[in-house]
């Protein structure tokens, strides 16, 4: 007789009593109760590690799934629109420009800049436009 480990016994996929088809998605999944979820958690993230989506019931019912990062970011990603995606582009590049304004030279830059007259501001202005011809 083998001898089969307890999160083999813990992570067994359920025998699925249904009249209908299991979704596509969670083929290949593994399902457990609440309460062998709490006592088995590094067990389950063994699993997860392995890109074994986990399914957490409780009365039977699946009420949370454990994820790896790279399948929950690919749900995201596939979530988002083309519109969303872009937004993501600019906001990213703007929180670089941000981030790299936030140095003692650009902040007394615009200090500056805040605290200038109006006529030191066109004096600049004249100044620079000169100069670009």
């Amino acid at each position: 007789m083998t001898r089969v480990s307890s999160i083999q016994r813990v992570l067994r996929p359920r025998q699925i009593r249904r009249t209908h088809k299991v979704p596509e998605q969670v083929q290949g999944s593994k399902t457990i109760n609440a309460t062998r979820a709490k006592n088995a958690f590094g067990e389950i993230m063994e699993s997860v590690r392995k890109s074994v989506p986990v399914f957490i019931e409780k009365h039977g019912k699946a009420e949370a799934v454990v994820l790896n990062v790279s399948q929950y970011r690919t749900l995201v990603r596939q979530a988002r629109t083309p519109d969303e995606v872009h937004l993501d582009g600019l906001r990213e590049d703007f929180e670089t420009l941000y981030s790299s304004m936030q140095d003692d030279k650009s902040r007394k830059a615009v200090d500056s800049l805040l605290s200038a007259s109006a006529e030191d501001l066109n004096k600049t202005a004249a100044e620079r436009a000169r100069r670009r011809g």
